[in-house]
Order: structure tokens, then sequence, then C-alpha cells
């Protein structure tokens, strides 16, 4: 999502670049067992390789799939669609498998939203999940 404010006769301008990854809303699938918690995609809001984000961002979950969980992940990422040469602030979305007794597939649909000095914004997204349950321990 770009949002962008400019000031006519000479004045500053900003774009603010609230970014999800280089996927589109369409684009997550993964497999994963019981217990597993998968880093999915780095969210950010930069303007000139500068964060713009005043809070951590959220994940509001739409659509679920029993026993998987999303968050955010609070952490320095780099913005490399814009070629920042650093690490701003921003998170990682990540994804939770808790218990899981029988394969199931499904999908789970969220969007993560942003608070930035610009306003309040929004990306939307689609994850199909196929889930399995963890092998038993092998007796020794």
């Amino acid at each position: 999502m770009f949002i962008r404010a400019s000031a006519k006769g000479g004045g500053l301008v900003v774009a603010l670049a609230v970014t999800v990854g280089s996927a589109t809303a369409a684009d997550w699938s993964i497999a994963a067992k019981s217990g597993e918690s998968i880093d999915l995609f780095p969210v950010y809001g930069v303007a000139n390789c500068r964060s713009m984000l005043t809070a951590k961002p959220e994940v509001e979950v739409l659509q679920d799939v029993p026993s998987v969980t999303l968050s955010v992940r609070e952490d320095e990422v780099k913005p490399v669609k814009f070629n920042c040469p650093n690490k701003v602030k921003g998170g990682v979305v990540v994804v939770t498998v808790g218990q899981v007794e029988k394969p199931l597939e499904g999908e789970i649909v969220f969007r993560v939203l942003f608070q930035g000095r610009q306003g309040k914004h929004q990306a939307g997204h689609k994850l199909k999940v196929s889930l399995f349950p963890a092998p038993a321990p092998k007796p020794q």
C-alpha cells in the first residue's frame, strides 16, 4: 500500500510505503506440523528508508483455521523492496500451529494493521494451510 503526500511550491514530498514483503494477496501457502512456528513475511512502513510506524503492526484474523494463530513479532527488518541499506523498525508475521490430531487443510483470511505518522493502514491476505500431526516419538 502506498500513500503519497506532497506540498506545492517546492515543499517536501513524502511517500509512505506500507508493505508486507513481495507477495500479493492470494499467494501464501504453507505446510506445517503440530508445534511449529513459521516466519511468514516482514512488515514495515518506510519513507526515505526511515520507519514511519508509530506502533507495532498487528494481525486481525477474519477467517481462521483451528489450531493456527497469527501474530507479529516486533523486529528490525530490511526493506529490500526499496533498496534501503539499513534495517528499520517493523516486524515479522508469524504463524504458530497448535496441536493437530489429523491432517487438515484450510484457508486463513487476515489483515495486517499499521499505525503510521500519516494514520492507520491495512493490507489484506489469504494463507492456505496444510496441517499435519507431529510424528510420535520413537521408543528407545
